[in-house]
């Protein structure tokens, strides 16, 4: 569980080193989220007004704005379930909104008369706004900026250096029979379901649950079960992650039915799986340890399905694709 970070009033000491180390310390934990190098505490005798510290944090923040989630209003697990695509990534402007900076970037001052301008307005006349620098005067509303930019990076989406195993643990399971007497080949197909065994299958969907009765007469089941694995996470900090598949239709010239009634939505994400941070970072996550199956039912399709002699039809559902965010779990985040 994340502390949140000292609360700076007038009174506080805004150069004091180990308040300056708080914000240091969490910049440090948020660049080894997206793959970025260490950074060491300052030591003693350290300048914590040092403008190429906070010029260093303030273009860090800007140039990985895009490698992390929009997380405004989402931030309980599974809180993308209702979407049709993969969360958003911020962009300059919503991360501006959602961390309250101002909407052109963090606060500068090369005036400020204390009790006439205020400091804690982000729009006071003192301030113009960009990227910190030398001439300008430094004062608590660097660390206060800095503090919101950092506690708004809370979520990361995919990201390119962490791999996954997403088609290499699929399993699939077939059985079908085909009759002139439609009644004799679901008996037949019934029967072929409960001597069927899952297989392993490298390729295509990670989910489906498909029920058929086609001209012949042809009464097929067949079954797509799916487990996410997760590789190379950093692990500065331990990380919770939600696990999602999009939704698609059935297969062409099917019906959309959710067959098992697991609550999915045609085109949109559903919750998969969401698994706890623990107490610290794993590289790996999911997989036979941690990974649930999706899919992994028994039942025969066509049994919990509406197809029904002497009907032809197709129904079904299927999940063709999948993403996860990653819910950091950083020391310092208000």
């Amino acid at each position: 569980m994340s502390v949140p970070f000292t609360v700076f009033d007038e009174t506080s000491n805004w150069a004091d080193r180990a308040l300056f180390n708080e914000i240091y310390d969490a910049y440090s934990e948020r660049r080894q989220a997206v793959n970025q190098s260490f950074k060491p505490s300052k030591i003693v005798g350290h300048v914590s007004v040092d403008v190429n510290d906070w010029q260093e944090m303030q273009n860090f923040i800007e140039g990985t704005v895009f490698s992390w989630t929009n997380h405004d209003g989402r931030e309980a697990p599974g809180a993308w379930s209702d979407q049709g695509e993969n969360p958003p990534q911020f962009t300059l402007s919503t991360f501006r909104s959602v961390a309250g900076l101002h909407p052109s970037g963090f606060r500068r001052a090369t005036r400020w008369t204390p009790g006439v301008n205020d400091w804690t307005d982000i729009n006071d006349s003192m301030y113009e706004y960009g990227i910190s620098q030398v001439d300008d005067i430094r004062g608590p509303w660097l660390n206060v900026d800095m503090q919101n930019a950092l506690s708004a990076l809370k979520h990361t989406g995919p990201l390119r250096f962490v791999t996954d195993r997403g088609d290499g643990e699929t399993d699939t399971r077939i059985a079908s029979a085909a009759d002139s007497d439609c009644a004799t080949a679901a008996s037949d197909q019934n029967t072929a379901w409960s001597s069927s065994v899952w297989s392993r299958t490298d390729f295509g969907d990670l989910y489906k649950t498909l029920a058929r009765i086609v001209t012949g007469i042809t009464v097929g089941g067949e079954r797509r079960r799916w487990r996410w694995e997760l590789n190379n996470i950093p692990v500065a900090n331990p990380t919770a992650i939600d696990v999602y598949i999009l939704i698609d239709s059935a297969i062409p010239g099917g019906v959309f039915e959710d067959i098992d009634s697991l609550g999915l939505v045609e085109d949109q994400l559903y919750l998969q799986q969401s698994v706890n941070a623990g107490s610290s970072g794993s590289s790996s996550r999911g997989g036979e340890s941690e990974g649930d199956w999706v899919g992994n039912i028994e039942a025969n399709p066509v049994s919990l399905s509406s197809v029904g002699c002497p009907i032809q039809s197709i129904v079904g559902a299927r999940a063709s694709k999948w993403t996860y965010v990653l819910r950091w779990q950083f020391t310092r985040s208000n």
